[in-house]
Parts: C-alpha cells; sequence; structure tokens
C-alpha cells in the first residue's frame, strides 16, 4: 500500500499529460518486474496487525476500467485513491493525538461514524496490477492464464470477506466516456458482493468507502434469482463473463449468509421493498441474529420478514432486533403468527421497541405467546418500550420466564 502512495504522489506531481502516462500503473507482470518491491509476499500480509475484530489490513478497489488496454492509463483513478485513504490516515493520525470516541458529527448526526484506517503498511488488491493481465498483443502464457483462471474463480473472496475493506470509486474521471459504475457488470458483482455482510462499528475501520464522495445506497442480499435479473441488465465487455458473475455470487451467497452468526443491517435506510428482497435471501440463512434496527421497513416489510421466518429461514435464530422500524399494529400481527409457529423454537429476544404498536398489534403478540406453550418456548425477553400501546395488561404473559419491557 505504501509504494502506491507514493507511486500517487509522483502522479499528482506530474506537469504533462506524457509524465503521468508513463508513471501510470503498469500490469501486474510488468511492474514484478520492474518494481517487486510493490508487491507484499503472503507471510508479510499475514505479519500485519490485525484491527478490532480481527480486521484485515487489506484495501480492496471496486472501480470502471477505461479501456481493455489500461484500466487507468493517466494514474486518475489511483490518485482518487490515495487521496482518500490519506484523508483518513489524516483523521487516523487525529485521533491518536485527540482521543476517539465515535461521537456523532455535523456530517453524520444520524449515527456514529466508524474509526478512520490507521496508518502503517496495509495491502492492496487492484485487478490490473494484482491478476496476470494479457500483453500488448493480447496474450498470456500457459502459467499465466492456469492464474489468472484461478483468480478470477475466487474473485468473490477479496470483495466479500467479512474482514477486508472496499474502496468504490463510484464516479469516473471527468471526460471518461464509458458505461457508469452503476451500468457496469463487473462493479455491480463486486459491490453487491460487498454488501452482504461486511458490518459497520465505531470500534474499527468502515468496511465499505466511498472515493470522491460518491456514494452508493447499500443494497439487501438478493436471492440467486434476484440477483441474476439485476445483472442482466448491466453492460460487459465480456458477454460470457454474466454467467461466471452469476455463479460466484450464488458461491457466495450460500457461503455468507449460511455461515455467519449475525446479519447487522442497522440504519441503511431500506423500506418495504427491501424487506421482501432480503427475505427471500434469509431462506439461504442460518444466523443467530438478525438486525434491521433504524431501517424504515414498516409492516408490510416486517410481514415479509415474518413470513421468511415461518418458511424454515433462519432456524437457529435467538435475537431479532426491529426497533425504529415504524411497524404498526400489521407488522405485529406477522411477528406474532411468526412467534405461533413452530419455526422460532431458538429464539431469546425480541426487540420491537420504538415502534408505532398500539393496543391491537400488542394483544395479537401476547395472545400467540400465552394461547401456546411452544410458540417460542425459549423467548425471554421482549422489548416493547416506545410504542404507542396504552394498555400493558394483555402482556402479562404466564411464562414466569419472559421478561416483558414496556
Amino acid at each position: 500500500g505504501s509504494w502506491l502512495q507514493a507511486r500517487a504522489a509522483l502522479l499528482a506531481a506530474a506537469t504533462s499529460k506524457e509524465e503521468r502516462a508513463a508513471l501510470a500503473l503498469p500490469r501486474r507482470q510488468d511492474l514484478e518486474a520492474s518494481d517487486s518491491d510493490a508487491f507484499l509476499s503472503l507471510e508479510e500480509v499475514r505479519k500485519l496487525p490485525l484491527g478490532p475484530f480481527g480486521k484485515l489490513r487489506v484495501l480492496v478497489l471496486s472501480y470502471c476500467w477505461k479501456g481493455a488496454d489500461h484500466p487507468d492509463p493517466d494514474g486518475e483513478q489511483l490518485m482518487r485513491f490515495a487521496e482518500t485513504l490519506a484523508r483518513e490516515q489524516d483523521a487516523a493520525l487525529c485521533t491518536m493525538q485527540k482521543g476517539y470516541s465515535g461521537a456523532r458529527t455535523e456530517s453524520n448526526k444520524t449515527g456514529y461514524e466508524p474509526k478512520p484506517f490507521p496508518l502503517g503498511e496495509f495491502g492492496v488488491f487492484m485487478d490490473w496490477a494484482s491478476l496476470h493481465q494479457k500483453d500488448g498483443q493480447g496474450n498470456r502464457t500457459d502459467a499465466e492464464a492456469a492464474a489468472f483462471r484461478y483468480a478470477l474463480e475466487r474473485m468473490q473472496v477479496w470483495y466479500g470477506h467479512l474482514q477486508t475493506t472496499v474502496y468504490v470509486l463510484a464516479s469516473l474521471p471527468e471526460g471518461w466516456s464509458r458505461s457508469s459504475y452503476e451500468e457496469s457488470g463487473w462493479p455491480t458483482f463486486e459491490y453487491s458482493v460487498a454488501s452482504l455482510v461486511k458490518q459497520s462499528s465505531i470500534h474499527s475501520w468502515a468496511p465499505i468507502v466511498f472515493v470522491a464522495g460518491a456514494e452508493l445506497s447499500r443494497p439487501p442480499p438478493l436471492s440467486t434469482e434476484g440477483f441474476e435479473k439485476h445483472i442482466s441488465t448491466k453492460v460487459f465487455t465480456n458477454g460470457s463473463d454474466i454467467s461466471m458473475v452469476c455463479d460466484l455470487y450464488d458461491q457466495t451467497l450460500l457461503c455468507s449468509l449460511g455461515n455467519g452468526d449475525e446479519l447487522k443491517y442497522i440504519d441503511l435506510k431500506w423500506g418495504e421493498e427491501d424487506a421482501h428482497k432480503l427475505a427471500e435471501s434469509l431462506l439461504l440463512a442460518d444466523a443467530k441474529t438478525l438486525n434491521l434496527y433504524r431501517n424504515p421497513i414498516k409492516d408490510r416489510g416486517a410481514t415479509s420478514i415474518a413470513a421468511a421466518l415461518t418458511c424454515c429461514a433462519l432456524p437457529g435464530l435467538q435475537c431479532i432486533y426491529l426497533g425504529k422500524t415504524g411497524l404498526g399494529d400489521g407488522g405485529a400481527h406477522a411477528i406474532a403468527n411468526a412467534l405461533e409457529s413452530a419455526f422460532l423454537t431458538e429464539l431469546l429476544e425480541l426487540w420491537l421497541n420504538k415502534n408505532n404498536i398500539a393496543d391491537a398489534g400488542v394483544l395479537a403478540i401476547a395472545r400467540a405467546l400465552n394461547r401456546n406453550e411452544h410458540a417460542s418456548p425459549r423467548l425471554i425477553k421482549l422489548e416493547l418500550s416506545e410504542n404507542k400501546f396504552q394498555e400493558p395488561a394483555p402482556l402479562l404473559s404466564k411464562r414466569a420466564s419472559l421478561e416483558v419491557l414496556v
């Protein structure tokens, strides 16, 4: 990473187009031959200090190529990435000097900011310089072609891994004439995979960073069928890549949702349709926690989630967080039906606080729990504070072990 930063500084100091073109990042094979110190060995990467929760000091770039011969012939994308990273590390230096609390700021009034990316060495995955590319005649050696295929078939790991950080260059440099980031096939795949399970925390640096202020909304995990429909509208230089991308997405979806303990999607501004898309994917998931706090999914979205839970989604689910999601009585009725089903047998906590649930919704939940002793039998905490019901009497459960917060 430090080598790339130094190269970007040279590009920024260049005074002519010719000088910038000479400093543009070479393809992997040429870079290995001219500047082998640009690369970190596997052993060196393993020795890099881990961040909180095991975060890797590995940055992954998601960006558009300007052309097939070179993705960034004047170094514009590299300079924009380096500028954003420099701001992050400058902020990290300030937090080291002044201390850090994760407090709200003017630029982030609705939540808490993650820490900036720290100082020190780090690794960068950038496909042009990390994978074996074709030569000027459009060829690779047999060994290069084999290595390229091997890497391409595992491309999703770089973007979807829980502990990597993805830098998204969603806007194009001025004057570029090509499809936008959101219209392009591989970038759409990369961002979709990066959005599956990565989690933000005030105790670590952001899992996804947008370069040059071009932020995208984070999509919910799409089902295999949903992604195939979505990606079919995007532009690929090589049309045969669509099949590969769909296969890679399917593998990542199954691995990410099927093996993680926690699905944490807080304050992503997801609405009813987003919740419906998520519900379709939950049928593949096996997490113990589902957290949708501060997403306005409302009754219709909650109904979609509840329907998935009654269709064997998340069979080991222990905690559901649906606080401040705009739920009313309709959503509460749907949740009540899920509670009374035979599928939420491991559920321990249900958080429905800061919503619009009135007496009818509370009564539906109480009846579901009291009518059937097998309805969510392990439930020990029901959080209903800051709702709109007037009479808590219906909440008096026959279960002595259930704590109800109103």
